[in-house]
């Protein structure tokens, strides 16, 4: 699409989002952001043709953009550099001239051109952990997403009915706008529990063994995409996943593992072979671990044909990787959610070498 071709008209149109944003004292909604981008400049805000999910992914790219969460509806609002030295006089004046109903704590941003990526002030805007909401009166809103489907969340990282997720981007987007969880950037990588932005097979290893919470009893795991992107042999890739299951035993978490689905972007040559290849390793391991195959959610029948609807139509960079990815969209996630559901009870009491695939 032309947005991630045309660099000046996403400069411009980030401009704009970014002046909005900071005429409101309180964070708008998506709705209302998209509303009043129409009424000011008689067009549609960046990827309102794709859905609310590519608007939501670009906004949350964009540095000075800070975003909050309340009663299931995203809230976005500019995060300003906070100030380590000031006098007890300009602080209190600050906050009477910048308080707001809605958050908490708000600073003055440092504006950049429009041209220019860099701030105009060698401050840099540190990045919102979180925002906290003060208690507002309830109104009769629409949920953006049927939050009342959810599982209820058994721990603080993401799982599934009590089962951790550990995966890379695709799970993240699961965890996030399935399952409802906040994500930060930890070292530049977007993550969400044990769920990380670019993480590889190796990488999950790692997670695994910093879990120190004994409640994690069994973990979905979803992981080897990006080992193949990056152009890994199938045998290296085999080595990783034995390291892992050791970390899962040693942690007397039961593992169940996921296949992967097709990657539009890497179909060619021996990428294609090397997903095939991880994938009858995954559901013929050695191991005797169940598993739940979700390359069926996204291939036509039982050709290597895959279901595009089911992918973003914009590739895009991600934080914790150097190349593109075609991610999952809404309607992948939902079929990715629906078969994890349907195959999550049988393989937490299955033992042995077993496949579900129910969708």
């Amino acid at each position: 699409m032309d947005q991630f071709s045309g660099i000046h008209y996403y400069k411009a149109r980030r401009s704009l989002v970014l002046d909005i944003l900071d005429s409101h004292q309180n964070p708008l909604s998506l709705q209302e952001l998209k509303k009043e981008y129409k009424e000011k400049h008689a067009t549609d805000i960046p990827f309102s043709d794709v859905n609310d999910d590519a608007i939501h992914e670009w906004l949350t790219q964009i540095e000075s953009i800070g975003t909050a969460s309340k009663n299931n509806q995203q809230y976005y609002f500019i995060q300003k550099p906070i100030m380590n030295e000031v006098s007890s006089t300009v602080s209190n004046e600050s906050k009477r001239k910048t308080s707001s109903p809605l958050i908490c704590q708000t600073v003055k941003r440092s504006r950049s051109a429009p041209e220019n990526d860099e701030p105009t002030t060698p401050t840099k805007p540190r990045q919102a952990r979180s925002v906290r909401f003060k208690e507002q009166p309830n109104k009769n809103s629409k949920s953006r997403s049927k939050s009342e489907n959810r599982p209820q969340r058994l721990m603080g990282a993401p799982n599934l009915y009590g089962s951790l997720l550990i995966g890379d981007d695709f799970f993240l987007g699961v965890s996030i706008y399935k399952l409802g969880y906040s994500a930060s950037k930890q070292r530049g990588r977007l993550q969400s529990g044990f769920c990380m932005s670019g993480m590889t097979i190796k990488d999950a290893m790692y997670k695994i063994k910093e879990i120190e919470d004994d409640r994690h009893k069994t973990a979905i795991i979803y992981v080897g995409s990006i080992d193949i992107a990056m152009g890994r042999e199938l045998i290296e890739m085999m080595q990783d996943m034995t390291l892992l299951m050791q970390a899962c035993a040693e942690k007397n978490i039961k593992p169940i593992l996921c296949t992967l689905a097709i990657l539009p972007n890497y179909l060619l040559g021996n990428r294609k072979e090397t997903l095939k290849g991880f994938n009858m390793y995954i559901t013929n391991n050695p191991f005797g671990i169940a598993s739940i195959d979700l390359n069926k959610c996204f291939k036509n029948g039982n050709s290597d044909d895959f279901l595009p609807h089911y992918y973003l139509e914009i590739p895009r960079y991600v934080s914790g990787f150097n190349k593109m990815l075609v991610l999952w969209s809404k309607d992948g996630r939902d079929r990715v959610y629906d078969m994890l559901i349907k195959n999550l009870g049988m393989a937490l009491v299955a033992t042995g070498n077993i496949s579900h695939n129910y969708i």
